[in-house]
C-alpha cells in the first residue's frame, strides 16, 4: 500500500511539473479525495468494521435524522440514485439498515439505522475524530478556515458550473 502512495505521490509531482496551474487544483482535489478515502476504508478495515467510506455519509445521515426518505439521501450524499440505491441494499444485508416503504410515497423507501448501525457508528465516531485531528495536524486554526472559506468557494463555482451545463443541455 505504501508502495502504491509512494509511485502515486512521484505521478502527481511529475505531472504538476507539466500541467497548468488550472487544472492542478482539479487533480488536488481529487488525489485527497481518493487518499482520504482510501485511508478510511484502510482504517475501519483494521478495526474490523464493516463499512466502506461511500456508507459513511449515509449512516452519519440516518444517525443525525433516525429515519430518511431515500431520495433524501440520494440529495444529500450526492451521488446517484442507482449507487445510492446499491449502498443502502448493502448496508441492509450487513445488517446496518433497515428499508420499509414510505406510506406518504409508496415509490420511495424510509430508511433508518439499526441497533447493528448504531453501534457501528459509536465505534467508528472516535476513529474519524482521531482521523480528523491527523489530518489537521501541525495546521493553524487560521489556515483551517481560510481553507474552509476556499473550498467552499470552489464548490460554489462547481455548482455554478453544473447548472449552467445543465441549462445548455436543456436549451
Amino acid at each position: 500500500m505504501i508502495k502504491f502512495l509512494l509511485i502515486l505521490v512521484a505521478i502527481t509531482t511529475i505531472m504538476m511539473k507539466k500541467e497548468k496551474i488550472e487544472t492542478i487544483l482539479i487533480h488536488q482535489i481529487g488525489y485527497t479525495s481518493r487518499l482520504m478515502s482510501n485511508c478510511i476504508n484502510r482504517i475501519a478495515s483494521v478495526r474490523g468494521l464493516d463499512v466502506s467510506y461511500g456508507q459513511m455519509p449515509i449512516m452519519m445521515m440516518l444517525r443525525a435524522r433516525e429515519t430518511c426518505p431515500q431520495n433524501d439521501i440520494v440529495k444529500a450524499v450526492m451521488k446517484e440514485k442507482a449507487t445510492v440505491t446499491r449502498l443502502i441494499n448493502s448496508m441492509e444485508k450487513k445488517g446496518l439498515v433497515s428499508k420499509r416503504k414510505n406510506p406518504d410515497d409508496k415509490r420511495n423507501n424510509l430508511i433508518s439505522l439499526t441497533q447493528k448501525g448504531k453501534a457501528l457508528m459509536d465505534d467508528l465516531q472516535p476513529l474519524l475524530e482521531n482521523f480528523n485531528k491527523q489530518v489537521r495536524t501541525g495546521l493553524p486554526e487560521e489556515d483551517i478556515q481560510y481553507f474552509d472559506r476556499i473550498i467552499r468557494k470552489v464548490q460554489q463555482n462547481i455548482f455554478s458550473c453544473h447548472r449552467l451545463f445543465e441549462k445548455n443541455i436543456d436549451e
